[in-house]
């Protein structure tokens, strides 16, 4: 790796991109494997690069520059320069092979992508993550809204059997008629839905008998 003779300004610019940019998910599917490309990866470092004063080329390069000439051998050398005039700049090789239906050209093309995407990830500190976390996440959620929708049928069916006594309807007789109108045996079986719409109904018929008695009372 090298850089300029200060790298204050332009560390300064990554510390920034660092707190704020976020991983990619691997959302491609290769052979037996899934991947984030090139694309995914751009799309969240370029717009954080630019706001904060960096901007990167990638080139190709092949190691027959600096050694003995190797075909089979492609690199990137990827830099990062700040508008300060600082930079970073790092060297990644990887071997050519020949991909079933590829060209040799192609092959080269596939391992220059790979390496690009790699470089930059490395240097903006990027994680290539699986669907898989997301997916557990959802899936939490899916959970925990579930159990915040049963304690509140826990609650309501209370609701309902405190309200059956106060309108003089022994939970027996509800629940005989649950079962000739709603074909469930008890309050427990019917939906939330339902136990609200009963909860609505005492809670009008409770209303009613508090009004007859005042008219008594009077």
């Amino acid at each position: 790796m090298k850089n300029s003779e200060t790298i204050g300004k332009i560390a300064e610019a990554l510390t920034k991109i660092q707190s704020e940019i976020r991983d990619v998910y691997k959302d491609r599917k290769g052979y037996n494997y899934n991947y984030a490309d090139l694309a995914s990866v751009l799309e969240i470092i370029r717009p954080l690069a630019s706001n904060n004063g960096i901007a990167f080329v990638q080139m190709p390069i092949y190691r027959g520059a600096v050694r003995p000439a190797t075909s089979d051998v492609v690199g990137v050398e990827t830099i990062l320069i700040h508008t300060s005039g600082e930079y970073l700049s790092g060297k990644v090789y990887a071997p050519i092979e020949k991909i079933m239906k590829m060209s040799v050209a192609q092959s080269v093309g596939n391992v220059i992508t790979y390496l690009r995407r790699y470089a930059l990830s490395s240097f903006f500190g990027i994680a290539q993550t699986d669907n898989d976390a997301q997916s557990v996440e959802a899936s939490k959620e899916e959970n925990h809204s579930e159990h915040q929708e049963m304690a509140l049928k826990k609650r309501n069916v209370e609701t309902l059997k405190e309200l059956l006594k106060k309108c003089n309807v022994s939970e027996q007789e509800f629940q005989t008629w649950l079962s000739n109108s709603e074909s469930v045996s008890k309050i427990e079986e019917l939906t939330n839905e339902k136990v609200e719409s009963f909860i609505a109904r005492f809670n009008k018929k409770l209303a009613s008998i508090q009004m007859e008695k005042e008219k008594i009372n009077e």
